[in-house]
Formats: structure tokens, sequence, C-alpha cells
């Protein structure tokens, strides 16, 4: 059986074959995060799920809050990789929703459903490009356009615990606050497809205009692969516990086998790397790329 052999090979092809291999160390930066990725994740806080605000805002937050509804005190301060928490509120708000947990008792408080939706929680991947305090400027210009500009008040936790998996978790309220400094009625325009749509590809907009403003040749894109045109099968985020834990999970097997059925489809067709690379970097510089070296 014989072999591709670079060296022996005709100048096109040897540079072929280089750019080929450029690209497949391109796409191993993309997918282990060492290039911006897009991810963003929303679900509701619900107590019909049986989970309370108070519980999720002490583990975002890594911090110890008391449930005052339901008596419990939930501790994950001892919890790593919480490298920012803030509250961002609208102007005027009063001073209880400057608190964790005042602010997430009070929000429980308002509810009366057992089944309730008491928050929403938002996910989103952060450039690892980008220093702590350029993430934190990111995050927040988000946080206050798509959130705090509707009235809604938000607890933000920025986690990094150096695993190549730098994220965000957004907590925000389901009821906008009133000119009183009362809790009006919830907004259910959150529950709605095109409000997802929106979120995400403002949080697309953002991480790329940052970029940019940094001089980093990296950019995201909210759209699947398929609507973007890229002959690949669309990948998905580990999180932070299969980053965290050594034991392979279903979601962690399920992560590798598409890595190597899209490493598969590259080899087959090296054009499938262009089009997913040239969608995450502007240009190709000297060391992407190193085109007919003898």
């Amino acid at each position: 059986m014989s072999t591709l052999n670079p060296r022996g090979a005709e100048p096109p092809v040897r540079a072929h074959l280089h750019i080929a291999a450029q690209c497949m160390c391109g796409l191993r930066r993309i997918l282990e995060h060492d290039l911006a990725i897009f991810h963003l994740t929303t679900k509701p806080i619900s107590r019909g799920a049986g989970r309370s605000a108070i519980s999720a805002a002490a583990y975002c937050s890594g911090s110890q809050l008391h449930d005052q509804r339901q008596g419990l005190t939930f501790d994950y301060s001892a919890k790593v990789g919480v490298v920012h928490t803030m509250i961002l509120t609208p102007t005027g708000a009063p001073e209880w929703t400057r608190t964790r947990e005042n602010l997430w008792n009070c929000v429980e408080e308002a509810e009366k459903r057992k089944d309730s939706r008491i928050a929403r929680e938002i996910e989103v991947a952060l450039p690892s490009e980008l220093s702590l305090s350029e993430q934190i400027k990111l995050v927040e210009g988000y946080v206050r356009e798509q959130f705090v500009g509707s009235g809604l008040v938000v607890d933000v936790a920025l986690h990094d615990k150096g695993d190549g998996n730098p994220h965000a978790h957004i907590l925000a309220t389901t009821r906008p606050l009133l000119p009183d400094g009362t809790l009006g009625k919830k907004d259910r325009e959150q529950n709605t497809t095109a409000t997802l749509l929106r979120w995400r590809e403002s949080w697309a907009i953002a991480v790329n205009e940052a970029l940019l403003k940094n001089g980093i040749d990296a950019r995201i894109d909210h759209r699947s692969y398929a609507d973007q045109g890229v002959d690949l099968i669309p990948s998905i985020h580990r999180g932070v516990a299969d980053h965290s834990s050594e034991v392979a999970t279903d979601r962690t097997q399920e992560y590798f086998d598409r890595a190597r059925k899209n490493g598969e489809l590259i080899i087959a067709d090296p054009r499938r790397a262009f089009d997913l690379l040239a969608r995450h970097q502007a240009v190709f510089g000297p060391d992407d790329i190193e085109v007919g070296r003898q």
C-alpha cells in the first residue's frame, strides 16, 4: 500500500498537503477552544423542576446564600474558578436589588405558584483570546443591552478554572422592575424563539466586535454549520463537568465521535477545513499556512 510523501510530491501537490495539514492544526485549535467558539444556551429556573433561584445564584457566584422560603442554606463558597461576579440593575433600582441574597429572596417571594419560573439562566462561552478585564466588559455590555435595558435585574458570574473553558452564567429575573421599585408582570417574550435568536445573534456580534477592537484575528458565528454552508457535523459544547472530570461521559464520547467523523470528512475533502477556518479567522497568516516548503 502506497503512502503520501510530501517530500516526494510535485510542488503543487506538496503545497496542498501543507495547507491541509495547517488547516487540521487550525481545526484542532478550534475544537480545543484555543480559538473563539460560539456557545449560548438558556434554560428556566423553575420550581416545577425542583430548582430555586437562591440555589442557582449561590452556585454561579460561589457563595453561601440562605433561602427564606425553604429555610435552607446553599453553600458553594468552596467552589473554585469563580473569577468575577456582578449584579446589574436598571437605573434607579432599589437597594434590595443590589445584594444577592436579598435580590433572589424577593424574587422568590413574588412567585406564588409551585411550578413558577423564577429566573432564566443564560450560559455563554467566553473567548479565551481576551483578558479577564476585556471579558468582563464584553459580558457587561451584552447584559445591559439585552436584559437590563428591558428592566430586568441580572446576576452575572464569570468562571475560569484554566481548563480551556471560560464561560459566564447570566441569571436574569423574569419580571422587570417597575418605577416604584416593585416587580412587574412577567416578560413572556423571554420564552419566544425570536428572542432566543436575537440573544444568540447579539452575542456573536458583541464577541466579534470585542475581538476586532483588541486586534484579534478570530470571529464566531451563531448560525448552524448548515446555515453557514459548512459541510461538517455540528460540534457540541462539552461543558464544565466534562472538562473537569477524568471519567468519560456519554457527552464526552459524543464530542470525540463527532470530532473523529469531522476529521474523516476533512481528510476526504480538505476544502471543508477552509470553509470552517474562514469563519473563525479573517486572514491566514504565516503561522497558519506554510506553502511550498522544500
